[in-house]
């Protein structure tokens, strides 16, 4: 008995050693059960709508991403991924529905070079170029879509074999050139016409400075596809010019940004009809990707730094010369904001009643 005594005297001991002074020990036994308020309707309304409005962001979400993985992120049309989604769903459709459709796979010629020599920024410009002419072609039914690098090809509901070639006939491909050794290039490449810009041209007249009189009667001599004339234009008399020089047309570009219809800014308009044949400015030259350009105070200040004995690279005017620029300039009206390529010509013929 003593045994017993001491080991229950020892227990409560260790049991007062290890709880806290002041708190009651509650006594060992089955645990009592706890049991939660019952939630009211008006809470389960709420998590349902909550639940609701994750799922709707979640599954919008997944839309999204799903879109993003079968679209082109350049050029905003199908990629490969897409593009055979699209030509599996229209196989299908056809079979069961007896309909027809068309497939045509273009490959764009010589894209490299033109990225080796100009950077990957001018072939991305001749890829959108290349799509905004293909989606000119075709309804909004057809599908466009980049198989990818410089492939592309075309699903045409509805048009019979016959149909489909006449079709891809159709597409044109007229090819700019300052130089002759270049149209002569083009022309062996199978382009179907050429535009010949002369030094008076706005954009990039190229590097050899050949003004149009010159270059396109040198041109019509030893090119027998069509040419048409470029830079400088902006009337009948020069048409007329251009056609006894032996184009076959002109490209006038300047001139219609000075329509009513034209959306730019009045602000530009009227300096354009203000100026003279002297007010375009040349930049670019020692990077040799001559462009002629409006001249204002940005033209000048990248004229600037280009004349810079030390020298300079495309970074320290990037900011300048930047598209975004360009178009805010046409947007708001604000001359001196960015630089633009105007055409050279006799600025006296724009000059007409606008009102």
């Amino acid at each position: 008995m003593k045994k017993k005594t001491r080991a229950a005297a020892t227990s409560t001991a260790k049991l007062r050693k290890t709880t806290p002074a002041g708190r009651k020990v509650a006594p060992r036994g089955p645990r009592a059960a706890v049991t939660a308020a019952p939630a009211t309707s008006h809470d389960a309304k709420l998590v349902i709508r909550r639940l609701k409005t994750q799922l709707a962001r979640t599954l919008a979400r997944i839309e999204e991403l799903e879109a993003s993985a079968d679209t082109d992120f350049l050029l905003d049309i199908p990629n490969r991924r897409g593009f055979e989604r699209e030509l599996n769903r229209a196989i299908a459709y056809i079979k069961r529905y007896r309909t027809s459709g068309a497939l045509i796979v273009l490959d764009v010629d010589r894209l490299k070079p033109i990225n080796d020599a100009f950077g990957h920024a001018a072939g991305d410009q001749v890829l959108k170029a290349i799509v905004a002419t293909l989606l000119a072609q075709v309804r909004s039914s057809d599908v466009i879509g980049r198989l990818g690098g410089d492939e592309f090809a075309l699903l045409l509901w509805n048009l019979s074999e016959t149909d489909a070639k006449a079709k891809a006939a159709d597409v044109k491909i007229v090819h700019k050139c300052t130089a002759v050794r270049h149209a002569l290039s083009a022309e062996r490449k199978g382009v179907d016409a050429v535009s010949i810009d002369g030094f008076e041209c706005a954009g990039h007249p190229g590097e050899d400075d050949i003004p149009g009189l010159i270059l396109i009667p040198a041109a019509a001599r030893v090119l027998k596809i069509p040419m048409v004339a470029s830079g400088g234009f902006a009337d009948g008399r020069g048409m007329a010019a251009a056609l006894v020089l032996g184009a076959e047309g002109v490209n006038m570009g300047t001139r219609f940004c000075l329509t009513q219809e034209a959306p730019i800014h009045e602000n530009i308009k009227n300096a354009l009809v203000k100026g003279s044949e002297r007010d375009t400015q040349l930049i670019f030259r020692k990077l040799r990707n001559t462009a002629r350009i409006f001249s204002n105070e940005i033209a000048r200040e990248v004229a600037t730094i280009e004349d810079r004995a030390e020298g300079y690279e495309y970074e320290d005017i990037r900011q300048l010369v930047a598209g975004t620029r360009g178009r805010h300039a046409l947007e708001s009206g604000e001359i001196d904001w960015s630089h633009r390529p105007w055409g050279c010509f006799h600025w006296t013929q724009v000059a007409w009643d606008r009102s």
